[in-house]
């Protein structure tokens, strides 16, 4: 039964979906907004700044990571186990 109803999907119901998903914000946003008090509209001006201050995708990607916590400092490699000290 569920196959059939995959396969009644239109590829627009799949693109309606991906959109939706990728215009949500990140789960730290939250973090962000509790640690530094911003507002629901002050939250959307942060992760829309690396679009608009930088063009080179490098450094939009840098900005994303920091924004989203995923960047590896020597603390969260330290944590993981990949190098010997967290400095």
């Amino acid at each position: 039964m569920m196959i059939s109803i995959l396969k009644r999907k239109k590829s627009k119901h799949y693109y309606v979906l991906l959109i939706s998903r990728r215009a949500q914000l990140s789960k730290n946003a939250l973090v962000l907004k509790h640690d530094f008090d911003l507002t629901e509209n002050q939250l959307e001006k942060v992760f829309l700044l690396p679009r608009i201050v930088c063009f080179e995708s490098y450094v939009k990607a840098f900005q994303y990571k920091v924004l989203i916590s995923i960047l590896y400092t020597n603390a969260k490699l330290f944590k993981i186990g990949y190098t010997d000290e967290d400095k």
